[in-house]
């Protein structure tokens, strides 16, 4: 038996006992996670109507991340709790999917439309210094993990590759252990982004809340 597997066993046996403190946690992090889309939504809608541009453009990534955090972490769960070899691979599928599609995307999210937006803050610098490094781990991320994700994603989940025994071989490749940590680490990340992201609302609130008392006078 090799080392993973054990750990994978091992592994099991600590959720199985720790599993309804887990769900609560998990839980209560679920209703966190929709009320804070629910301001971000109405936030970006405002943004949206008055034509505040930068406010626009943080509100949004903000919303693209709370989706794509919240996504996440229903697929971790599902992973975590899972006690068949197939549910483990067919969640770890969907996370490989989820986290292919949505590191490209953060890295254009974190491009030149959100460093303009920021460069009105009188601090701009560090801001943009702080968006450069959430970049520099999702690209360093992406050069440890592509491989793995994009041949799973690819053949077994984002497209199905048409030689059954091509496909198979790509899900019997998948380890609920090195699943369980690509998840992590990319979560990690979006964890970190998500705090970049709160400041940087925090910041065009009261932006916006300066134009809306100037708009009224």
């Amino acid at each position: 038996m090799t080392d993973d597997r054990l750990t994978e066993i091992f592994l099991a046996q600590k959720i199985k006992q720790s599993r309804k403190e887990l769900e609560t946690d998990l839980n209560n992090n679920f209703d966190t996670q929709e009320k804070t889309l629910s301001v971000i939504v109405g936030g970006l809608e405002h943004a949206n109507f008055n034509s505040f541009t930068s406010a626009s453009v943080v509100w949004n990534i903000s919303g693209y991340l709370n989706l794509v955090s919240y996504d996440l972490k229903i697929i971790g769960r599902d992973l975590m709790f899972a006690e068949k070899d197939w549910q483990r691979k067919l969640y770890a599928r969907q996370a490989y999917l989820l986290i292919y599609e949505s590191m490209n995307d953060f890295l254009q999210l974190l491009g030149k439309p959100l460093r303009e937006a920021v460069s009105q803050f009188s601090d701009a610098e560090v801001c943009k210094q702080r968006i450069q490094a959430i970049a520099k781990k999702m690209n360093e991320f992406k050069a440890a993990r592509e491989n793995t994700i994009k041949s799973v994603r690819h053949t077994a989940i984002g497209h199905r590759d048409k030689d059954m025994l091509v496909q198979l071989q790509a899900i019997q490749s998948i380890g609920w252990l090195e699943a369980t940590q690509i998840l992590s680490q990319f979560d990690a990340i979006v964890r970190e982004l998500g705090a970049v992201c709160q400041d940087l609302m925090n910041r065009t609130n009261d932006d916006l809340e300066i134009k809306k008392a100037s708009n009224t006078n």
